[in-house]
């Protein structure tokens, strides 16, 4: 499957799973947004950049980032609000707040189990980021 076939994937995911949660979806026209959709929910826009990734039973990746053969463009809580990620694996949607992005980071990990050596301190759950709230 090709990379253009897995991001429309994600994106057809993604905006099911935001009609599921009562959101209306936005498709904007051209390729030139650094977003993929827009969710509105009680005149609250929301700017969803989408990921298709494959996952297994304990960990799903994330790349906050774009990338091609010769640049990787860096996502920013100025150009979008969410990265919204489809697991393959688990048929899941997790909704990433830009505010984790950070400076440089290009992946983030998310468990479905907690870590075989106990660690607590900066896992991500799945489970804490399946739902997407608007505030006013």
């Amino acid at each position: 499957m090709s990379k253009q076939e897995k991001g429309k994937i994600a994106e057809f995911a993604v905006a099911a799973r935001l009609a599921e949660l009562g959101y209306t979806v936005l498709f904007p026209v051209g390729e030139s947004k650094p977003y993929d959709l827009v969710a509105e929910k009680g005149g609250i826009f929301i700017r969803i950049q989408c990921k298709y990734t494959s996952g297994n039973r304990d960990i799903v990746c994330v790349r906050t980032c774009s990338m091609n053969q010769t640049n990787r463009k860096h996502y920013t809580k100025s150009e979008i609000d969410y990265i919204a990620a489809f697991d393959a694996h688990s048929r899941s949607v997790l909704f990433v707040p830009a505010e984790m992005l950070g400076e440089g980071k290009w992946m983030l990990n998310f468990r479905h189990t907690a870590a075989k050596n106990n660690q607590t301190r900066g896992i991500h759950y799945v489970a804490d980021y399946l739902g997407l709230t608007v505030s006013t």
